[in-house]
């Protein structure tokens, strides 16, 4: 069994000594320990037993306590001089006096010291009949005191009186305690203090100890010797053999608990990480988790930290999930619940009310958990909310099938045009009911009557090119206005008849596209919106790549923080650390940037770019969701430019490297992505329908399951997907097709069943290198510096105490506000006291753009800067509306804020 061993049991000092405290204590109050040991860690027992060990602050505490309780300060010393202080020291005691002469005892001190403390030793450098000069040395010197002193100069000056001989003269020639920790001191001599080590000169009566003295002392100690011997020998031979037995047992059953401490602490290490584990991704995974009981009652949640859904954990602990489903979906929460329980696991969707009462369809994956005995407890699931997910998949499915319906079914107008006199000769009841014209009156219209404005010159081409070129058939969209002034948009599909090649009469079939047109742009409008969907899929599926490329930019900046406190002093060295620092911080920046423009709808912003960084980038981001079972190779030999927007092309490599390890996400095996520079003879041009030249290659392999030849056919079309609704839109092959037929190029596909696919992307290679200076160097700009009076609103300290610190390095006058609804009464009562305004757009109460509204009403001819993080919903019109004169995005990575506010500044003067 092992000993518990406490701060007061640190094996430091004998209890030797303890022992001899007690009994000078009872000796000197009346035989009563009085409150010596009140509300200490060890007992009576304990202490007064001498094969124990106490720590040497056990010990001072002790001493402090026997001088308040006796009312003594010299207690320690006089209690080392007491008539019973040796007895204490049991076997010792009949040892010392076996000696027979003080110059033994003192000779032998240093074996002795061993018997009465560990923290420290005990050195002989002078020894004679009558004296000695011997040194105590505490290991750790600052651990000794003033009363450690005492005990040893006690103990030194009464060995002498053992044998009948007056007290030692002790003299302390070092003191190993500080003067200052040593306080007053009673003692005649002046040693040295803060020494190595307590040196003392000790000197003794040289007087003879007389034969018979030495003889009697002898005597009665080999007898007192002889008679524990025996007590203790029969002592032990009672008990021997009930403590072998015990101690057989004894050491079969420390040997059982140590290996099941082991086992034990081995096991609660192994809990704890995994506690530790659970509870991170229980709390801040993506999903949103739960854990309830058989019948509904939901007993854990990490649905606090969804903020999306305004609940706290305290609001549904305990309530029936069944409780939050709306009504008429509540029997399929009861059907799950039995359902679960059968299966062991269950999935599919489930609608519920956010606490605002919005309603949402999550996406859910439940299984059972078990208790000790195997037997169902409880299920645990975790759930994504897929809500505008499944609705603009439905509303595109609607929309798809309202278009195709539109196409197949339209009504169609007919009407016959003679080509001579420019006349309609012929109109059919559907035509009529497009304009709203009778038969008489539509014959009798002027073919321009019907045609709206902005088509006149389409039809004027038309004839002409009727007369000119003498086609057969035509084509031709135009708008025209019905009897109503009703405008439609119509399609005309046109048959000419002629004669000796001269044009004599039209037949036209005319689709109203009215309702198809829209019905377009509402498909647009949704495609645009289910790619959005997927960006913020994508990003999703990013974070764990997003996250590590933040965490090694703030681990940077973090530890040049750490080596710039230490180099202040350094003014160069600092220098460089600040410039690290700034660096870490932008490459942030453009990180985030980078992530707003590729989760934005924004047009295309085609540029020269080297497509390298963007496969490498694409693939550090998609590396913590391919599984490891699937090995990345890279070959990246292009170092030729396309002219390609950004965010589109590292759409498209997300997309193709998706498809690819998804096909390979149950068996593994190898993604290879390629870039390379080729040029494409007039042959391979036709049969990928683009223009022959140079182009860079992107190609995108995998080992994965491949794509059947029926499906091959059909994967670039943008209605055509193989996966379930909840799986994903199923649109990344089209958009791919998309993005790459925008950049003017190519994609072609090889798959073999069970053997892989193989994407190839063609874009055409470009020789416009990115805008930028000549390389010549800028003339230095004058310091921004200024005294104007600034007024800076933001909600976050942070932002105010560096801004105020920065511009008031540059001379300018800074007052701070922390809302906007402060700043604007601050502005309203001295209006002209303020030459600019700066102010962060997001803030609660009042937000940036309406602080510069209201104080525009006060004061026009002021200018104001707002700021964002994320500017999404500003515009130019939006700026301008509001008032004002410059937007600037958080944080600054182009020009530094001094320099705008001068300009800012100079621009109004």
């Amino acid at each position: 069994m092992k000993k518990t061993i406490t701060s007061a049991t640190q094996k430091e000092i004998s209890c030797r000594i303890t022992r001899t405290v007690l009994m000078y204590v009872r000796e000197n109050n009346g035989q009563s320990l009085g409150n010596l040991l009140e509300g200490l860690e060890l007992d009576e027992k304990y202490l007064l037993d001498t094969h124990h060990w106490v720590s040497h602050g056990f010990l001072q505490k002790l001493y402090h306590r026997m001088i308040d309780l006796l009312n003594d300060p010299d207690a320690v010393y006089h209690m080392t001089l007491a008539s019973g202080r040796f007895q204490s020291l049991g076997i010792l005691d009949r040892i010392i006096r076996l000696l027979g002469s003080p110059k033994l005892i003192y000779s032998q001190a240093p074996k002795y010291n061993k018997f009465l403390k560990l923290n420290g030793n005990v050195f002989i450098h002078e020894i004679s009949d009558t004296s000695v000069i011997l040194e105590d040395r505490y290991i750790d010197g600052l651990q000794k005191t003033r009363l450690d002193c005492d005990y040893t100069r006690g103990i030194l000056a009464g060995i002498p009186t053992i044998y009948g001989l007056p007290l030692a003269q002790v003299e302390e020639l070092k003191c190993q305690v500080a003067k200052e920790k040593y306080g007053w001191r009673k003692w005649p001599d002046q040693p040295e203090q803060g020494c190595s080590g307590c040196f003392y000169r000790v000197t003794w009566a040289s007087n003879k100890i007389p034969l018979s003295r030495r003889f009697f002392f002898r005597r009665a100690a080999l007898r007192r010797s002889v008679d524990d011997l025996v007590k203790a020998n029969q002592l032990v031979q009672a008990k021997y053999d009930e403590v072998k037995t015990l101690l057989g047992e004894l050491e079969d059953k420390n040997r059982q608990l140590q290996d099941s401490q082991a086992v034990l602490e081995h096991q609660q290490q192994e809990l704890a990480a995994s506690e530790r584990k659970y509870r991170n991704l229980f709390e801040h995974g993506s999903d949103l988790i739960c854990i309830h009981d058989l019948e509904g009652r939901l007993l854990d949640t990490n649905i606090e930290y969804k903020t999306e859904y305004g609940w706290k954990k305290s609001d549904l602990v305990g309530q029936n999930i069944g409780d939050l489903i709306p009504e008429p979906y509540r029997q399929s929460f009861e059907e799950y619940l039995v359902r679960v329980v059968e299966q062991t696991e269950d999935d599919g969707y489930l609608k519920a009310y956010t606490k605002a009462g919005r309603k949402v369809i999550l996406e859910y994956r439940n299984k059972l958990i078990y208790d000790e005995q195997d037997r169902p407890v409880a299920v645990q699931g975790a759930a994504r909310d897929v809500t505008n997910r499944i609705y603009a998949e439905k509303a595109l499915q609607e929309s798809q099938e309202k278009y195709k319906g539109l196409v197949q079914y339209a009504p169609t107008g007919i009407y016959e045009f003679d080509m001579q006199s420019l006349r309609f000769t012929s109109v059919n009841d559907v035509m009529c009911e497009y304009t709203g014209y009778s038969r008489e009156e539509f014959l009798a219209l002027n073919p321009y009557d019907i045609i709206c404005e902005e088509s006149r010159d389409t039809l004027t081409d038309l004839v002409e090119n009727v007369f000119t070129n003498t086609p057969r058939e035509l084509s031709v969209e135009y708008k025209i206005k019905g009897k109503n002034q009703r405008e439609l948009w119509v399609l005309t599909n046109a048959r000419f008849f002629y004669e000796d090649g001269v044009p004599k009469r039209a037949m036209t079939v005319v689709h109203d596209l009215t309702d198809i047109r829209k019905a377009e742009e509402e498909r647009r409008r949704l495609e645009s919106q289910l790619q959005h969907a997927q960006k913020m899929e994508a990003i999703g599926t990013l974070a764990g790549g997003i996250a590590h490329d933040f965490n090694n930019i703030l681990s940077g900046i973090l530890g040049y923080c750490a080596l710039l406190e230490r180099s202040l002093e350094n003014p160069e060295k600092a220098k460089t650390q600040v410039g690290r620092i700034h660096q870490g911080a932008v490459r942030a920046a453009e990180l985030v940037q980078q992530i707003l423009a590729f989760s934005r709808n924004t047009e295309y912003e085609k540029k020269p770019l080297i497509l390298k960084p963007l496969v490498k980038e694409a693939m550090k981001l998609l590396r913590p969701s391919i599984p490891s079972t699937i090995d990345i190779i890279e070959d990246l030999a292009s170092k030729s430019r396309a002219l390609a927007d950004p965010a589109k092309v590292l759409q498209l490599i997300l997309n193709l490297c998706t498809n690819a390890y998804q096909s390979m996400s149950d068996s593994g095996g190898t993604l290879r992505i390629s870039l390379i520079d080729v040029v494409l003879t007039d042959s391979q041009a036709l049969t990928l329908q683009v223009v022959s030249g140079p182009y860079i290659k992107l190609e995108v392999t995998d080992t994965g399951y491949g794509i059947p030849n029926d499906i091959l056919e059909r994967i670039f079309d943008p209605y055509f997907t193989t996966k379930e609704i909840g799986k994903g839109t199923g649109m990344g092959l089209s958009m791919v097709y998309a993005i790459v037929r925008e950049h003017h190029g190519a994609v072609y596909v090889k798959s073999e069943v069970d053997k892989g696919s193989k994407f190839e992307v063609y874009l055409p290679v470009t020789q416009s290198t990115p805008g930028g200076t000549n390389g010549d160097e800028q003339p230095a700009r004058a310091p921004a510096a200024g005294n104007e009076r600034i007024m800076v609103v933001d909600d976050e300290k942070s932002i105010l105490e560096s801004t105020r610190e920065l511009l008031n390095d540059y001379g300018y006058q800074v007052t701070c506000f922390e809302n906007g609804r402060q700043a604007a009464d601050a502005f309203a009562d001295d209006p002209y006291g303020y030459d600019l305004v700066l102010t962060d757009l997001t803030m609660p109460g009042m937000t940036g753009d309406a602080l510069a509204r209201e104080i525009l009403t006060h004061r026009n001819d002021l200018p104001v800067i707002l700021c964002s993080g994320y500017n999404e919903t500003i515009t130019g019109e939006h700026t301008e509306r509001a008032g004002i004169t410059r937007f600037i995005n958080k944080p600054l990575i182009d020009q530094p804020l001094p320099d705008i506010i001068r300009d800012v500044l100079d621009g109004f003067k």
